[in-house]
């Protein structure tokens, strides 16, 4: 959703995964397109996507995508959602390394 949301506009889904390329959480391989239509298609069912054909230019239409309102609402909540994951996870690691510096400050 966040690829789309920098893209107003829309993207159809070849420049949708070209740019989900270059997301960190795919940086150890590039993601599954056939999966990526089915989760378009999903989304776009729940309200989350628009879709429409782009027929113009040269080559075969193509369907472009973009996000509604209630979709930047879903990207808004799960930020919020993935902010809380990060304060917790910050907060087990310092917990590990404190534990872990006092089983070595002890040996």
């Amino acid at each position: 959703m966040a690829v789309l949301a920098r893209n107003p506009g829309g993207l159809h889904g070849y420049l949708l995964a070209q740019q989900l390329r270059e997301v960190a959480i795919f940086a150890d391989c590039s993601p599954d397109t056939t999966g990526l239509y089915r989760v378009l298609k999903a989304m776009e069912l729940e309200g989350y996507l628009s879709s429409d054909w782009d027929v113009e230019g040269s080559g075969p239409a193509r369907r472009v995508y973009a996000l509604t309102e209630s979709g930047l609402g879903c990207l808004r909540q799960w930020a919020g959602t993935l902010e809380r994951y990060a304060q917790n996870l910050g907060q087990t690691l310092e917990y590990i390394e404190q534990s872990l510096n006092k089983d070595s400050a002890t040996v």
